[in-house]
């Protein structure tokens, strides 16, 4: 699973990775509510993704069509930004807490996954300060580890 930012065509980077494995735990979670699986069509892939992110995390800013690089990636922005907003099928998808209440996850799994998905690259922490993290630590009391 993607980060924003790899959407928007950054390079893949330790926080980025840090997404991935959030959002693929989430996905197993909640199955659907990130990734392309239900995408119309593969060519929209992406814009899909970035609009079903754009759904659970209402502060990020996709970028205007005329901020990203390229016509490709200014095309799946203005398609992402579009889908977020009027695509019903999208509609359904709520916000990263009320997404989570949904599915009734123990508090330190939500705990973990919030410190872990954070839209922001530069406050998205490294894999190393998750581990040490208190949240991780009661996440791993949870389980007995």
């Amino acid at each position: 699973m993607r980060a924003p930012e790899v959407f928007l065509g950054q390079a893949c980077t330790e926080p980025s990775q840090v997404w991935a494995v959030a959002a693929m735990l989430l996905f197993w979670i909640k199955p659907g509510v990130l990734g392309s699986r239900d995408s119309p069509h593969f060519l929209l892939d992406g814009s899909w993704s970035m609009a079903k992110i754009k759904r659970l995390f209402p502060d990020w800013n996709i970028p205007a069509p005329d901020q990203a690089e390229g016509p490709s990636l200014q095309a799946a922005v203005k398609s992402a930004r579009r889908m977020s907003e009027e695509e019903p099928e999208l509609q359904a998808i709520l916000p990263f807490e009320e997404e989570t209440r949904k599915v009734m996850i123990p508090q330190q799994m939500g705990d973990v996954l919030r410190l872990m998905l954070v839209v922001n690259p530069d406050r998205r922490p490294l894999a190393s300060s998750v581990l040490e993290s208190t949240e991780f630590q009661a996440f791993e009391k949870l389980v007995g580890v």
